[in-house]
């Protein structure tokens, strides 16, 4: 009953209809995110289209703070990647989890710290 994947779960380099379907999988829901958050954008921008310039700077703002927020998350997680996928071809799965578990630390640790900063000083975080 062992979960982990072995080489043999892996098409061949060879079978090319294999690697773009297992290549689909895998870029598929990543694109889906990003669509998804840049539709969260443009719905902000075009709800507030009808309102005031003041309003859709604000909502403007707002948001650059949110991609600031995304693009420290996106750091650890992909420095996370290149560690995991290291350790994962060495069959290091205990040093895996090890890495994991200080990135979950540390996403949670710079969420809070946004968290906090939005509650407390949004003024603040809106001047940056």
């Amino acid at each position: 009953m062992n979960s982990v994947k072995t080489e043999n779960n892996f098409p061949a380099f060879n079978d090319r209809k294999a690697f773009y379907k297992m290549l689909c999988k895998l870029v598929l829901p990543i694109v889906f995110q990003y669509f998804m958050s840049a539709l969260v954008s443009a719905s902000d921008a075009f709800m507030l289209g009808f309102l005031d310039q003041t309003s859709l700077s604000a909502v403007s703002l707002a948001g650059q703070v949110a991609f600031v927020y995304y693009l420290f998350i996106n750091t650890f997680l992909t420095g996370a990647m290149v560690l995991g996928a290291q350790y994962w071809g060495k069959k290091e799965y205990t040093t895996l989890e090890d890495v994991l578990g200080v990135t979950m630390r540390y996403v949670m640790l710079v969420g809070m710290a946004f968290t906090l900063a939005a509650v407390f000083c949004p003024g603040l975080l809106m001047r940056v």
